[in-house]
């Protein structure tokens, strides 16, 4: 506190001539506590000290709001991260049940008629729109036909294995 206090005494005696020239300034009494000795101090740096008060905090609120942008970035990031290996392991999921359906499902034939159109799975017979074990027969074309359920299409071929 010494070492300021010197630096102020300093500067003081160095303005006083050009303060003095200017215009009368307010005097205050400060008395430091590592010394019973009083000095003066005048109201130019008193708003000096208020303005560095007031830029450390606003530097201080800026660090705490970046701060804060850049954590909410990160937590956005590993939201979508997490969304999108939830929709890779449904995929996955999906592609399973497929080949599940598609070893467990042989399209034998396809029988199509100006009356009527019909397809040979499983040695069974199934018309447009029947149930195939909980998926819709939804297309029949000549070599193959589609299956389809909530989630997914199963594209069945005729002698596909």
């Amino acid at each position: 506190m010494s070492i300021i206090y010197d630096a102020l005494q300093k500067t003081q005696k160095k303005r006083a001539p050009v303060m003095a020239a200017e215009k009368p300034v307010e005097k205050i009494i400060v008395s430091t506590p590592e010394k019973d000795t009083v000095s003066v101090h005048d109201n130019h740096f008193e708003w000096i000290d208020i303005l560095l008060f007031i830029t450390i905090t606003c530097l201080v609120f800026a660090i705490i709001f970046l701060a804060q942008h850049k954590y909410k970035n990160y937590v956005n990031q590993k939201k979508i991260e997490q969304a999108l290996l939830m929709k890779t392991k449904q995929n996955e999921f999906q592609i399973q049940l497929r080949n599940i359906y598609k070893k467990s499902h042989v399209l034998n034939g396809v029988f199509i008629s100006s009356g009527d159109q019909v397809a040979l799975i499983n040695n069974k017979s199934f018309h447009l729109g029947d149930n195939v074990d909980g998926m819709k027969l939804v297309s029949l074309e000549l070599n193959k036909v589609k299956l389809q359920n909530a989630d997914s299409v199963l594209v069945l071929n005729v002698f596909a294995g």
